[in-house]
């Protein structure tokens, strides 16, 4: 019955009970879209990261450089992260990646570096790469996921944390816990952040 002709008959209480039902199928219904807006935003981001589609004679050819150079570079990199010198650890990653695109852990340090700079979307950028790179691999999808809690966008994240949560070996239960409360998190804080509707 409607709300409106229940208050006017003179039964508030079951009149409020009922405009709050409404209420709550109107938010749910709203968060049930604004999640499948945010999938179809986070499919568009990673398609738009650059993937390559090289076959493995060219690859291997050297076409992209000289693997020597991108582990070298790499090794610095990782000496520079450890002494907490992450511009220049970002670099030396940089150069690495130069050297072999084809290597998906370069991004995802390179995209950890860029996290502990707090440079959110170069970090996320490069965890997306990571992902086109590994698409069987969870590292690339965590990365994101705890780089778009950093930019607010909670539904993106929940989705790129179940990716990860789905690539996980059974064995890993240190990382599927850090995923799991990573996915719990963003989970919370979509709850928590209030959907802002503008009339017309």
């Amino acid at each position: 019955m409607d709300p409106f002709r229940l208050a006017q008959v003179g039964q508030v209480k079951q009149a409020e009970k009922l405009a709050q039902e409404e209420r709550s199928r109107t938010t749910a219904a709203e968060m049930a879209a604004q999640q499948q807006l945010a999938v179809f935003r986070h499919i568009q981001l990673a398609a738009q990261a650059p993937c390559r589609t090289d076959s493995p004679a060219a690859l291997a050819s050297g076409k992209y450089g000289n693997a020597r150079v991108a582990a070298v570079a790499k090794e610095m990199g990782n000496r520079f992260f450890k002494t907490g010198e992450y511009a220049s650890a970002a670099e030396k990653y940089r150069q690495a990646a130069e050297a072999d695109p084809t290597d998906s852990s370069l991004y995802t340090n390179l995209s950890v570096t860029f996290f502990f700079q707090e440079m959110w979307q170069a970090s996320l950028e490069s965890a997306l790469i990571a992902a086109n790179l590994a698409p069987y691999a969870p590292k690339g999808y965590y990365r994101s996921g705890l780089c778009y809690t950093k930019l607010g966008m909670h539904p993106e994240a929940i989705q790129a944390f179940e990716i990860a949560l789905s690539k996980i070996d059974i064995q890993e239960e240190k990382q599927r816990s850090q995923i799991l409360e990573a996915l719990n998190q963003a989970q919370k804080n979509i709850i928590l952040t209030p959907i802002s509707i503008v009339d017309d």
